[in-house]
């Protein structure tokens, strides 16, 4: 009896030093989290560092649900651990080490979050774990981590926690049982998860401040449920169609609807292939990183002072397309849009988790039609994007390190001038110093006193720089006068005004999506303003127009430079979000249906105005009301996305025999 009573007491001092390192445990996790919540605040809001999420006013909404979401975790914990006190010390501390292991991934995720807004403006959620190759290539994972003060905190709360617990139980004093401190995280976790409907706030703000642990979860659990379904597919796509300007009997093919077959495909090309080489242009496709359209007014005569490379090419040969949009946000969802010819998906990367699709893109076209393909970028390994490029360009110059645009000069030159000389050319040029938080040459910083707008500006001048240079190159080579230029931004980046706002307005909103878009070809006029809509579905079907090279494709855009094309709306979509720009008006609504819709002539530029928080800027339009028509409006969009979500989930794009998208996949062979 004295043994067992020993024994009792023994196992008692064992549950209770676990127990009693619970609260330290989780008041340093607690504390990490919180450390993380504020230090994501700061960077989302400095002036300098990134496009925030969320307005100053959230602040504490955010802190509220960090540590509702921490507590949550720890209740969990703590109830197990109050369940299992009678099975001894040694299986308690089995469950506090596998506490530390999952606190330790939430903090991680956290401060990933952190640094995802820090680079590219976006939250942080398990589609974009597979399109970011943090798993790929370590010097992404670096970028991301180093540096970094939320991985820090994150890291050093980690080990104070391990440190904490192990010291308590080398000490194995009796504590408090864990079930009062898991009513208490219980609680917490209730009071901080609920804060956001309880003070009101609405869907965008939430989803704003919605933790990046929950952003994950959620998303992995939407993505093993079955898809959404259509009620009427056939009327959803008929009504993508109107939306397209497609003619009457449209789509030729029910089963592949984006579809647009030519009788003979290889008479096409082989016909393209034989005409001189006079008759075939060189294509020189420059990817602006991050082009703000506002402040790439071609035609103001402001701009020339703060891009003269730009603005010569427009004076010289350029028709600026005045209110053209990407097909979505960020980078990743850009290049889909521009080679591709495609809406984003309105839940997914295209690049991302459907990069195992059947796609054509006009890298592919080009290829197949003769074309030597060259392309030079920095920092390749941000999206996971390098087996598309192993397929599209025939010579790479990728530099993992490289952040300014001066870098590409003397590359770009070398493999222009080793190419062949009896066959065209498409010359991509993707340029990166106005990618967040921007660069400049080594040697060259920004002002310490720089705001967001001064560090754009001056980062956008040396890309400007470096472009022209390159520009030059090609015009001293004997080719320019059948080389056709197309200058295309990836995407916009919000401003300060924007940022702090983008909770209310929602994404993917004009700030993220009004872009430049400039041709130049011999015989144009140059200095001409097109101020018709476009978007990057328009840019692939364009190009093949100034080739006249008409072969199948799946782009769902139109040649802006044919006669009497119609004008069609403008769509976007990122992650849940939608922006829809008709005429002068821009829908901003999310693909849950019944989530509210904002209107707002996006194109109003009001830059004289003043505001406390921020300097004169575009203000991303003045808002209008809705009316009951924009709402069916909006329905009906919601409808079209969704079906055309599933064509691309079911690989309906291209048919079966053409090229894949991505070659990594067992038995699929590029056809060129």
């Amino acid at each position: 009896m004295a043994r067992s009573s020993g024994e009792a007491a023994a196992a008692a001092r064992g549950a209770g030093g676990t127990a009693g390192g619970w609260p330290v445990a989780v008041v340093a996790v607690s504390a990490g989290a919180l450390a993380i919540a504020t230090a994501s605040q700061w960077l989302r809001t400095s002036v300098g560092l990134v496009p925030g999420a969320g307005s100053g006013d959230l602040f504490a909404s955010r802190l509220a649900v960090e540590l509702g979401a921490t507590a949550a975790l720890s209740a969990a914990f703590l109830a197990l651990s109050a369940l299992l006190r009678r099975v001894g010390g040694g299986v308690q501390r089995w469950i506090a080490s596998a506490y530390l292991v999952a606190a330790a991934g939430y903090l991680l995720l956290s401060a990933v979050d952190a640094e995802l807004w820090r680079y590219s403006g976006q939250r942080l959620r398990a589609v974009l774990l597979g399109a970011y190759s943090l798993h790929r290539g370590i010097h992404m994972t670096w970028s991301v981590l180093s540096g970094d003060v939320c991985f820090v905190l994150a890291a050093v709360t980690v080990l104070g926690s391990v440190a904490a617990v192990v010291h308590r139980q080398l000490r194995r004093r009796p504590g408090p049982a864990p079930a009062p401190w898991a009513v208490g995280a219980l609680a917490l976790a209730v009071s901080g998860l609920t804060s956001p409907w309880l003070t009101g706030l609405g869907n965008e703000e939430r989803l704003s401040i919605r933790p990046a642990a929950l952003n994950v979860v959620m998303d992995l659990g939407r993505a093993a449920l079955p898809g959404s379904g259509v009620d009427d597919p056939a009327e959803a796509i008929r009504r993508m169609g109107e939306l397209l300007g497609k003619p009457p009997g449209w789509p030729v093919d029910p089963a592949y609807p984006l579809w647009h077959a030519v009788p003979d495909d290889e008479a096409a090309y082989a016909s393209f292939r034989a005409r001189p080489l006079a008759e075939r242009p060189d294509v020189v496709l420059v990817v602006l990183e991050s082009a703000q359209a506002w402040e790439l007014r071609f035609e103001e005569p402001t701009t020339e002072s703060k891009a003269p490379a730009l603005t010569r090419l427009f004076r010289e040969r350029g028709l600026s397309f005045t209110r053209h949009h990407s097909s979505g946000y960020p980078s990743i969802e850009g290049w889909a849009g521009i080679n591709f010819g495609l809406w984003c998906h309105p839940n997914d990367l295209i690049l991302g988790r459907l990069r195992h699709r059947r796609y054509v893109g006009i890298a592919d076209v080009l290829g197949r039609a003769g074309y030597h393909r060259i392309l030079v970028s920095g920092r390749p390994d941000w999206e996971n994007v390098e087996p598309f490029y192993e397929r599209w360009y025939d010579r790479r110059f990728l530099d993992f390190d490289l952040t300014w645009d001066g870098g590409l000069v003397e590359p770009m030159k070398r493999l222009y001038d080793e190419a062949p000389p009896d066959r065209p050319r498409l010359l991509t040029i993707m340029t990166i110093s106005t990618h967040p938080p921007f660069s400049l040459p080594p040697g060259r910083s920004f002002p310490a006193s720089a705001g967001l707008r001064e560090r754009y500006m001056l980062a956008l001048a040396h890309l400007d720089d470096s472009l022209g240079r390159m520009l030059d190159h090609v015009r001293a080579s004997g080719r320019w006068d059948r080389t056709v230029v197309v200058c295309v931004g990836d995407h916009s980046i919000m401003n300060e005004w924007i940022s702090l706002r983008s909770a209310r307005i929602g994404t993917p909103n004009a700030g993220e999506t009004w872009t430049t878009l400039l041709l130049a070809a011999p015989g144009f006029p140059g200095g001409t303003v097109d101020e018709r809509l476009a978007s990057h579905v328009d840019v692939a079907p364009t190009i093949l127009g100034l080739l006249g090279l008409g072969v199948s494709n799946h782009f769902l855009g139109r040649d802006l430079l044919a006669p009497g094309i119609p004008d069609v709306p403008a769509v976007a979509a990122h992650l849940g979000g939608v922006g829809f720009t008709e005429g002068p008006f821009r829908l901003q609504f999310r693909m849950s249906p019944g989530s509210p819709c904002r209107k707002f002539e996006y194109a109003v530029l009001e830059r004289a105005e003043t505001d406390p928080e921020v300097g004169p800027d575009y203000r991303h339009g003045r808002e209008v009301a809705t009316t009951p028509a924009d709402a069916t409006r909006a329905g009906t969009v919601r409808r079209v996305l969704e079906a055309y979500g599933e064509l691309l989930s079911q690989d309906r794009i291209a048919p079966p025999g053409y090229a894949y998208g991505y070659p990594e996949r067992p038995g699929d062979v590029p056809r060129h």
